[in-house]
């Protein structure tokens, strides 16, 4: 039984050495598979950087290939042929006018003009149309003053032109802000 005993033992003592190299073994297996996804990372940076490289390579040599033709036509035909090698590329965006500025300019200097012309029809006009405006003008007192007197056509007249005026005005500007509405988002 003792022997059988010190057998069990020993057993148990090579047992735990195969699992202390099983584990030492596992270990070094999952430190590699932890160095999987940044040796892929490293993997994918390197062809990127390969494919462009290749698509460099491949556009100098067909530069090369096209400069070799146009000499070898040059040579050939004298430089009598045009030949155009790189085209033009058109722009993205306009680089003028600048729609923004060129719209907020013509708003101020719509608005300045429009001042500047209501003051000038202003002092223009001559009349007085309230008697405060002619007590303010001349130092004599008002002695009378005659009632604006207008008949129920001329009312109407007066108040249906306001309205049109007030309508013209606003379908004017409607108008303008649904051109320019219109050519800022199609340009």
């Amino acid at each position: 039984m003792r022997s059988q005993l010190e057998a069990n033992r020993v057993e148990i003592g090579n047992l735990l050495k195969d699992e202390k190299q099983l584990k030492a073994s596992l270990s070094q297996y999952q430190s590699r598979l932890n160095l999987t996804p940044v040796r892929e990372q490293q993997l994918m940076g390197i062809q990127r950087d390969y494919d462009l490289l290749k698509q460099d390579y491949a556009d100098l040599v067909s530069k090369e290939m096209q400069s070799q033709l146009a000499t070898s036509l040059e040579k050939n035909q004298g430089g009598r042929q045009f030949r155009l090698v790189d085209p033009a590329s058109l722009p993205i965006v306009p680089t003028s006018p600048k729609r923004a500025k060129l719209n907020l300019g013509g708003l101020g200097a719509g608005l300045v003009l429009g001042v500047l012309l209501a003051l000038w029809m202003e002092m223009k006009n001559l009349c007085f149309s309230v008697e405060k405006e002619l007590s303010a003008r001349f130092v004599a007192p008002v002695m009378v003053s005659i009632p604006l007197l207008l008949t129920p056509a001329e009312e109407r007249s007066r108040s249906w032109r306001r309205v049109m005026q007030w309508a013209a005005g606003s379908a004017l500007v409607l108008v303008v802000t649904a051109a320019e509405l219109y050519a800022f988002r199609h340009h």
